[in-house]
Parts: structure tokens; sequence; C-alpha cells
């Protein structure tokens, strides 16, 4: 409606243009002017000019309209004023017009063959640019999944470099949740290996990284979705907790944590699951199930790094501790003592130093197999009898010392007495014979009897003599004030 429009005033103002030409020609023609016939000429020609445009741009039916009023006007022109010579013009414009009209339909037709052409192409065009918007989705996500190797690889050499167990699940929740944004907490829960295998294993909160606030994190104990991953041993989507068939709503409900959609992997090493890695979001549908293919891959590298860390550590444990007595080695003992007195972290700590009544008897009579098993025995026998930072040492063949952290002098003379009877009245078996040992023990405390590692060693082993000389299943100490 809106071009028809345009069309029509386009016409009128075409219409208006001439009748403004005609008016000029018949006032040049009443002036008498020299030189008329030029100016009318030069009309004429505009005259041309016009029915070009009209044609061109309005088609055939406005050329031959325009032109009727055109042939009028000429002739009232030469009846009012004789003008005879105007008509020579009318063959040369009515030529023209009709030449313009021809080569504007045989354009016309082309433009229909070319908008036929056009037609037959728009499907295809559409077809084609269908297949390159999907082309470019592709290569979009070859590129973010490009992108998350890339980091995984990145990620792989970090956790190559690290060595300690809490540093590695550390890095790995910080990293995953890098690498899938759309998770708002990620979790890495360690299988608790003070449970025997075939027991039913607990889950331990390793590490969490979360883009909540703390206070809004909730409780991140091990849930229902935990102990599901546990049984089955499987990657784990879930698109809506409240709407998973699979689990329980009401044992959903009683998560105090906000989340409703989550992908889960286990860690595998050596066949067996170690732990658990995790990503929750607030929001249903958060993941793909491109996440947990990534998860997956992750929770691979991230179990070969666990397994590294617990091999690292189980070196560490075999450099610091006695092979047969699972107990501390002196090196260690000396480094403690050294880091607790010069730094003054203790007020006070008490040496005990142990040794057993003769022990070469021992294993003369019973052999050094039997001798090793009753060194074994008395080492396990000390475990009870140390608190949260206390620790015990193999200091030689058949000697060990206690270090009670806050210990007094008194408090020391006590549990040292505690120890001489426990292992006086235990009876070990071998080879069928019932047999026992006793122990002779020496105290020495910081800082009554010694202000450094030395002091208090010369005074624990100069106590311990004075007991194995007073008749051994002893103990000798500084007397109290």
């Amino acid at each position: 409606m809106t071009a028809r429009w345009a069309k029509f005033i386009n016409g009128l103002l075409i219409l208006f243009s001439s009748l403004i030409v005609f008016i000029g020609a018949e006032n040049i023609l009443k002036s008498g002017a020299a030189g008329i016939e030029n100016k009318v000429a030069a009309l004429f020609i505009l005259f041309n000019l016009l029915i070009i445009l009209c044609t061109v741009v309005f088609g055939v039916f406005w050329n031959i309209f325009y032109l009727f009023l055109v042939f009028l006007g000429i002739l009232r022109l030469v009846e009012l004023y004789h003008i005879r010579y105007l008509i020579y013009f009318l063959p040369a414009y009515i030529l023209t017009s009709l030449i313009i009209s021809v080569i504007r339909i045989k354009m016309l037709f082309q433009i229909k063959g070319y908008r036929n052409r056009i037609e037959v192409l728009e499907p295809k065009l559409a077809l084609l640019n269908k297949d390159f918007e999907e082309s470019e989705k592709i290569k979009e996500a070859l590129k973010r999944k490009f992108e998350r190797l890339s980091n995984l690889k990145f990620i792989a050499e970090e956790l190559s470099t690290t060595l300690t167990l809490e540093e590695v699940t550390r890095c790995a929740t910080d990293r995953i949740i890098e690498i899938i944004p759309r998770a708002d907490t990620s979790l890495i829960y360690l299988v608790d290996d003070r449970y025997p295998a075939g027991d039913n294993p607990e889950l331990v909160l390793s590490s969490v990284t979360t883009k909540a606030p703390e206070s809004e994190s909730g409780n991140m104990a091990a849930d229902i979705f935990d102990r599901w991953m546990l049984r089955h041993v499987e990657p784990l989507i879930v698109t809506d907790a409240k709407r998973d068939f699979r689990f329980s709503i009401g044992a959903v409900e009683e998560i105090k944590r906000d989340f409703r959609s989550l992908i889960a992997s286990p860690l595998i090493s050596e066949n067996r699951i170690v732990g658990i890695v995790r990503l929750d979001s607030p929001t249903p549908d958060s993941f793909a199930p491109d996440d947990l293919r990534i998860l997956d891959i992750f929770s691979d590298l991230v179990a070969v790094a666990i397994e590294n860390a617990l091999l690292y550590r189980k070196m560490e444990e075999l450099a610091r501790k006695d092979g047969l007595t699972e107990l501390y080695l002196p090196r260690y003992f000396h480094m403690q003592m050294e880091t607790m007195i010069n730094s003054r972290r203790v007020k006070n700590l008490s040496l005990l130093m142990l040794d057993i009544d003769y022990f070469k008897e021992y294993n003369d009579r019973y052999g050094h197999i039997a001798g090793d098993i009753m060194l074994r025995k008395i080492a396990a026998s000390l475990s009870p009898h140390l608190l949260e930072h206390d620790f015990a040492v193999r200091y030689g063949g058949e000697e060990f010392l206690l270090v009670l952290v806050d210990c007094d002098h008194r408090t020391a003379i006590e549990r040292a007495e505690s120890v001489r009877q426990e292992i006086a009245g235990q009876i070990f078996s071998l080879r069928r014979e019932a047999t026992q040992v006793t122990v002779s023990i020496g105290i020495a405390t910081y800082p009554d009897d010694g202000k450094t590692k030395e002091e208090l060693l010369h005074k624990a082993d100069e106590w311990l003599y004075y007991a194995k000389e007073k008749g051994r299943n002893r103990i000798a100490y500084t007397p109290i004030k």
C-alpha cells in the first residue's frame, strides 16, 4: 500500500512539473522575445527527460498517459500561436518514448527471470546458511573443548608437581570450578582409610571450593548422592535433585546444603574407589553430559595425583619411622625437639627414656626373631599412653623415648609408672611359652632438668642407668621439691 501511494504522489509531482513547463513555454511565446525557437526547443528537451524518468520509474501506462498529455499540449500551442515547426519534435519524442518503453519491458522480463532464479536459489541459500550456522556452532564447541582439554593439560602438570594430599585436593577443587564455571561448589571426599576393605567405608571431606558466601555454604558432610556413588562406582549427573526418581525426596530434603543439580565422578586408584569429586549448582539443569565427560577425565587425573601423594606420604613415613616398631626414628625426635624448644611453643615437656631389662638374655634364649616380636609388642603397648601431641621414638636397639608435651614433672612420674606397670603385667606367648619382660625408665622434664635437648637427654639417660643400678623394673627421676 505504501509503494502504490509513493508512485501516485511521484506521478502527481511529474505532472505538476510538466504543467510548469507548459506555462513557461506559453509565456515565452507570448513575450515574442528573440531566439524564442531555441527556448521552446529547450523546454521540449526537458519534456523528453521527464518522459524518460516517468517510463523508467512508473512503467508503460504512465508513459502513454503522459505522452497523450504532452501531445494535447503541443496541439494547443500550435493552434494558438501557429508555431507549426514544433510538430517536428513529435516524431522524435514518440520514437524516444517507445524505445525506452521497449527497453524497460525487456528489463522487466529479465528482472522477472532473475527473480525466478533467486526464488529457486533461496531454499539452497537457506540450507547453506543453516549448514554454516551449524558449522559455526561445531567450531565454537570444538574451541571450548580444546580450551578445556588445554586447561586439563596444565592441571595435570600442576598436580604432578604437588606432593602432599592436602595440596592435591585443594588444587583440584580450585581448578575444576574454573573449567566448569556453571558449578557453584566443588568438593572432594576421600574414603576414610581407617576402615578395612570390605567394611562400609565412610567419606571424609578433604577440600571444598565455593562461590557462595561461607555462611550460606551449609553442611558439607557426605549425603545420599555421595553414598550412591560409593555403591555404584560410576559417574552421576542429577539435573534436578528434587525430581530425580533414583533418590528419596525425604532424604534429599534432609540435606542442609542449597543445591538443585550436580555432577560427580569416582576417584579410582588400583581398581578401588578412594574418593569422589563433585560439583553442585543451586539451579536445575546447570550441567550437560559434556560437563560430566570432562569431570570424568579430570577425576582420573586427580586419582593419579592422590595415589602419588599417598605414596609420597608413605615414603615420608618410612623415612621418619622405624620399619620394625613403626615408631619415629631419632632424626625426627631431634628435629621436633629443636623446633619445640627453640620456638618456645611449649611451657614444659617431659622425656621418658625406656630400656628393656635383660633384653640380651631374652634374645639369646628365644632368638632374634622372638626379640623383634617383643619389640613390636612393647611399641604397640606405648601408643595408648600418648596424648594428642605426644610421640614415641625407637632411640636404640631396645631403648625407647616418650615425648610428653605440656606434661609437668609430677604428671610425667605418674604416666611413667603406668607404662612400667602395664608392660610388667603383660604375658607374651612365644612358642607356646608364656614370657614376661620389664622396663626401666628415666625421667627428665623441661625446663627443670634442662633447657636444651642435649641436657634433657643426658639427664634422662642418667636416671635410666640409676634405675638399672637399683635393681631394674623401676622408674628414676629428679626428686620433686
